[in-house]
């Protein structure tokens, strides 16, 4: 609101970003995602009208299930955007598939850009102070993020143990709910790590420098998942499950399995064979410069200056008639 408030009054382009993932909140916490459907389908989109004084550009149906997948729900969800897109001059995602939702709902109408968030500039500087400390032999892998539901940790605890890799580890950075799943399965194993919260970023930097593979288990929630962009920035291999995420896996960096525990496993003893791991880890550190901070910061430029440019070949906007 503050935002479209200041772009009516000085006669500037308004870009907002839209990060939360609200459609794939609906699959895993329905509850949670419920409130925010509301908010925006009958809060924000009709306050932002309001607010930003401009009639909309487009408008648009709600979309039907031939137009969109999900529940009822999720397709509102996209439907809300597109239509507070309507109100603005260009909207960002971090991810492709988040603007091409929002594109079928406004039926093509939407302007907007994926802009994806790099790994922290702290974070990265924090990795380049550290030295890998780990002596053991074995494949480390590493997940990081908050212990819930939707991201799966218990279903990847069951993975690391089929998995059965020798001397292998999983340590599990991050506190949450399903900590108590974590250790209820892997209860009496020395090879499981509940690492906990982590507050200092060198500690935090020490376990990415100290691991070999980072895995993501979340499944259609994450808008992007910028931990994926932070193991990249650490030089090491991904395993995810979610094919929607782009940034950050490559083919040359990464395994991308099924989202069921068997199929994770057998990523796992996929990217710990030794030549695997070598080649994928080399793949991300050819491309960990395009994951910080810098490269968000151009990205963000570029489209500002494609708008202002944009809005000044259009001529200034009239507000609608009283």
């Amino acid at each position: 609101m503050l935002a479209a408030m200041i772009a009516r009054h000085q006669g500037i382009p308004h870009v907002h970003t839209f990060h939360a993932n609200l459609a794939g909140a609906h699959a895993n916490l329905p509850a949670q995602a419920w409130w925010g459907t509301m908010a925006y389908l009958y809060l924000m989109r009709p306050l932002l009208a309001v607010v930003c004084g401009w009639k909309p550009r487009y408008r648009n149906p709600h979309p039907s299930k031939r137009d969109l997948e999900g529940s009822l729900w999720a397709r509102s969800d996209w439907y809300a955007i597109s239509r507070m897109a309507a109100y603005i001059d260009a909207l960002t995602t971090p991810s492709d598939f988040m603007l091409a939702n929002i594109q079928t709902a406004a039926q093509g109408q939407a302007y907007g850009f994926v802009v994806p968030t790099g790994a922290s500039r702290r974070l990265t500087e924090a990795l380049s102070r550290v030295r890998r400390r780990r002596t053991t032999e074995g494949v480390r892998f590493i997940t990081m993020g908050r212990l819930s539901k939707e991201k799966r940790i218990g279903e990847l605890t069951q993975a690391f143990i089929k998995a059965a890799i020798p001397d292998s580890e999983l340590v599990v950075v991050g506190n949450g709910p399903e900590a108590k799943t974590v250790q209820a399965i892997a209860a009496g194993r020395a090879d499981v790590r509940l690492r906990g919260y982590v507050r200092d970023l060198d500690e935090l930097a020490q376990e990415l420098i100290d691991a070999d593979v980072l895995v993501l288990s979340s499944h259609r929630f994450d808008s992007q998942a910028i931990v994926l962009a932070e193991g990249v920035v650490a030089g090491l291999p991904l395993l995810y499950c979610d094919d929607r995420l782009t940034f950050g896996p490559t083919p040359d960096n990464s395994v991308l399995t099924e989202p069921d525990a068997d199929s994770l496993a057998a990523g796992m003893r996929e990217i710990a064979e030794p030549s695997q791991h070598a080649r994928l880890a080399a793949g991300s550190r050819a491309i960990r410069e395009q994951m910080g901070p810098s490269a968000t910061a151009e990205n963000y430029l570029t489209v500002y200056r494609t708008v202002i440019a944009n809005r000044a070949a259009a001529g200034p906007r009239s507000t609608p008639p009283s």
